[in-house]
């Protein structure tokens, strides 16, 4: 049988999947299968026949630890980590279950190198992508965290960048990092000093500031400097960011560039009485934004379908916030793209829907 039932350590464990040899064809691993899923399944999880986990769909549930893996044995994580697939390790990897032990056995059999671009799906066929998913576990041991800061990698770098229990003096060695995705990660750490955070903000990668500001930790003297930036592509940061003090939207909603008012006009954290504001906006962009919002309050919805212009009533009908008294008059609206996302709205009601799609087809 594959999986003992007495427990023990995670490294015995791997070792043992890791040497053990082709398990003979029974029910053994049926029960196995059966057992997490309920079903019959004749899969076999031991070597030689890892091949066949990389084609099959859930195994990599069974990694990840969702359906019915949480509060499973460590071991069957410790057979799935001897598989030679890069994709199943990382899930493994990346469980929050896995036990500390094992995310340290799992790190050296997967040396990361440089990595060979952004294209994801090349980072996935690499060690990268394990050791990135080990950096990135909240159970990853603290030694092993540092170890891994110095990484050859920029996505393993990115994901200890990001764990929030990387300690804090090795987060303070990321912000000069010559790469701004890890940089980026590390302004959107929430356990990121608030000292860490004002450094990144002065960043001139527009990707690095705009983390700085989304993060709820964010110094708000911080926002404030972003609120009077001369450069609009920091204030329009600023207007996208769910943690903008109210003060500043209101502030925002009056700037001189429209995609600044345009972004606090879509932006769904703002509030209520600077959305309705908004409405008076001179630009008909801001206002189709304004109309995108779920958070635009149903009667500024109502005067803005009152506007003659097809971008705004495409956006109302698209809009799942929508009174539905006004998805039903936009139905009749002249535009069929209109009509088509009403008719879509799940706002819409049944009803309604029924008697169009009996007189539509």
């Amino acid at each position: 049988m594959v999986v003992s039932s007495t427990a023990g350590s995670s490294l015995s464990l791997l070792a043992q999947a890791k040497s053990q040899a082709a398990p003979p064809v029974d029910r053994d691993e049926e029960r196995l299968c059966g057992e997490i899923w309920g079903t019959d399944c004749s899969v076999l999880i031991g070597p030689p026949y890892w091949s066949h986990l990389g084609q099959d769909g859930h195994w990599h549930d069974l990694a990840r630890g969702t359906n019915k893996l949480q509060g499973r044995p460590p071991e069957v994580l410790a057979l799935l980590a001897a598989s030679t697939s890069p994709t199943i390790v990382t899930e493994v990897a990346g469980n929050p279950e896995c036990p500390p032990e094992l995310l340290a056995e799992i790190s050296p059999r997967w040396p990361a190198e440089s990595d060979p671009g952004v294209n994801s799906y090349f980072i996935s066929m690499s060690g990268n992508a394990v050791q990135a998913a080990v950096a990135g576990n909240p159970s990853c041991p603290v030694g092993l965290l540092r170890e891994l800061s110095g990484s050859p990698g920029m996505h393993v770098r990115s994901s200890v960048a990001r764990n929030p229990a990387t300690p804090v003096d090795v987060l303070a060695g990321f912000v000069k990092d010559p790469n701004r995705h890890v940089r980026a990660a590390l302004a959107s750490n929430l356990k990121c000093p608030p000292e860490i955070l004002r450094r990144l903000g002065r960043s001139s990668a527009l990707l690095v500031c705009g983390q700085v500001v989304n993060n709820p930790g964010c110094p708000p003297d911080v926002w404030a400097d972003y609120g009077q930036s001369q450069h609009a592509n920091r204030r329009q940061l600023l207007a996208r960011s769910p943690h903008c003090p109210a003060a500043l939207f209101g502030q925002l909603a009056a700037d001189q560039d429209w995609q600044t008012r345009g972004h606090v006009a879509r932006n769904d954290s703002c509030p209520a009485d600077i959305l309705e504001r908004t409405a008076g906006d001179s630009d008909i962009r801001v206002k189709a934004y304004l109309a995108a919002n779920p958070s635009c309050p149903p009667g500024t919805l109502v005067e803005l379908s009152r506007l003659k212009s097809k971008t705004v009533a495409r956006e109302l009908a698209a809009n799942r916030s929508c009174p539905p008294q006004l998805l039903e008059r936009l139905l009749q609206h002249s535009d069929e793209q209109v009509r088509q996302s009403a008719v879509t709205n799940p706002m819409l009601p049944q009803h309604t829907l029924a008697m169009w799609q009996l007189t539509h087809g």
